[in-house]
């Protein structure tokens, strides 16, 4: 999961990770950009409070979603960083290549079976062919 400023607010990370969490695929999460904040409880309950629907998915069953990217430790990548060497690249995609061939955290819906429930009736689409493959991120 690529993590950039506010990428939790778009609506199409906001699908494909629910997506994901539907499918029970695994997830790194990847940090590339110095603005991007990991989301605090005061974050998850600024979304409560607003009752916000993204992508007709309910906050209920994004937050358990958002929550279980960072599961794993996050690999900082920030490309466009003026200190960004090739060989800095080299050594984190090696990471991250690292990363991908263990075993990785699931997304997933956290413990509440009315959340699963709701996300399963939900009207979110299974992305194909290259969309589905995209990189998410904000």
């Amino acid at each position: 999961v690529i993590c950039s400023e506010k990428c939790f607010e778009n609506p199409r990370v906001v699908d494909n990770l629910v997506t994901g969490a539907q499918l029970g695929v695994q997830s790194l999460p990847i940090i590339t950009e110095e603005e991007f904040r990991f989301p605090s409880e005061t974050f998850f309950q600024e979304l409560e409070q607003r009752g916000i629907e993204n992508c007709g998915h309910k906050v209920h069953v994004i937050v358990p979603i958002i929550r279980s990217v960072f599961q794993e430790i996050a690999i900082v990548v920030k490309p466009a960083d003026y200190s960004t060497t090739e060989a800095i690249l080299l050594v984190r995609s090696s990471e991250i290549a690292r990363r991908l061939d263990s075993a990785l955290s699931v997304l997933d819906f956290g413990t509440n079976a009315s959340a699963t429930a709701t996300a399963s009736t939900c009207t979110s689409k299974v992305a194909s062919g290259s969309q589905y493959h995209e990189t998410i991120g904000g």
